[in-house]
């Protein structure tokens, strides 16, 4: 029997997931991070040990290789981490026969809607990217530069507005954000000491300058979305409105530069993928805003961005994966 295995991977953990060539799910595994761009040594290590360990649970033989195996990482934009990933595992003919790397917008979009569409992913997790792919694999991408350069309508970039206006509201600094004055500030005021364990503002400093770890901030996202629909609270509702907003913005983006080579499609797939879309009656109520008059499908993912991952490296190697992909998406939304 053939198989072929598809690793999602980015900056907080990954997903591998072996097909059989009839589209049957034979084995998934979890790991650690697979981001080459933070760390190329860690992420092959990962990645060969997740290949191992899903061997090793279907019986066979350790040096004997996949059909193929397709990855979907962040951080693989880079031409050259690119070219050093595939050059190494190629040097490794135990791993597999195949290989078809692309960065982590396309898997979810491999998975959800296959080749032969105009589809958009636009990613909202610890970071945020969004990418159109044309029927033809084109590709027009907006975001996806990091938190230092951007990252807007990530969770990371959330935490970070939030925290910026509890700093703000502290110093009498209304510059930037102005209409936190008609909010109450206290409860994001708590919340973000309850989360970060600290008593008073000036101790998030180390929190970012000396132990810095982005995946923890990101993660105060999470109380943030606790406070908006738990608790009802203004100010959180409106900081989750702007992130929407600015998904938004890079989804505008990618399909500006679409129509500058191509006429406006008469439907537009969107694949919303990350955490930030678990609050959708907020986030995405703010995103669809913007695109009330285009004619748009918008879903998420049941099912791992590996799956994709998987048909699209036996497509390469000359095999087509059946897949039931209403059975892999939710549709959130259509009009």
């Amino acid at each position: 029997m053939q198989y072929f295995a598809g690793i999602e991977g980015g900056s907080t953990n990954s997903k591998l997931v072996v097909l059989s060539k009839a589209g049957k799910i034979l084995c998934k595994k979890r790991g650690g991070p697979t981001n080459p761009y933070l760390s190329f040594p860690k992420t092959v290590r990962t990645i060969s040990s997740l290949v191992s360990d899903a061997k090793r649970e279907l019986g066979l033989d350790l040096e004997k290789p996949f059909g193929g195996l397709g990855l979907t990482l962040a951080g693989i934009d880079d031409e050259k981490i690119y070219t050093d990933m595939l050059s190494h595992f190629r040097a490794l003919p135990e791993i597999a026969k195949q290989y078809d790397l692309t960065s982590d917008t396309i898997g979810p979009v491999e998975t959800a809607f296959g080749p032969g569409h105009v589809s958009v992913v636009i990613i909202s997790g610890t970071g945020s990217a969004c990418r159109l792919v044309t029927e033809k694999g084109e590709q027009y991408k907006c975001g996806g530069w990091g938190h230092i350069l951007a990252d807007e309508g990530s969770a990371y970039h959330t935490s970070v507005d939030a925290i910026k206006m509890v700093i703000r509201r502290e110093e009498k600094n209304y510059l930037e954000n102005s209409f936190t004055r008609v909010f109450d500030i206290e409860p994001l005021r708590n919340k973000m000491k309850e989360y970060f364990g600290i008593q008073k503002c000036e101790e998030i400093v180390p929190i970012f300058y000396h132990h810095f770890e982005k995946k923890r901030i990101a993660g105060f996202t999470k109380s943030i979305a606790d406070l908006a629909f738990k608790e009802n609270d203004e100010l959180a509702k409106s900081i989750l409105h702007r992130t929407g907003k600015k998904l938004s913005s890079l989804v505008r983006g990618a399909i500006e530069q679409y129509k500058m080579d191509h006429p406006m499609p008469k439907k537009l797939n969107i694949i919303g993928v990350g955490s930030v879309w678990n609050s959708w009656d907020i986030v995405g109520k703010s995103f669809l805003e913007e695109f009330q008059n285009v004619n748009l499908k918008f879903c998420v993912l049941n099912e791992t961005a590996a799956i994709g991952a998987a048909t699209s490296v036996a497509r390469k190697s000359g095999v087509h994966i059946p897949l039931d992909r209403s059975k892999l998406i939710k549709v959130i939304y259509e009009n």
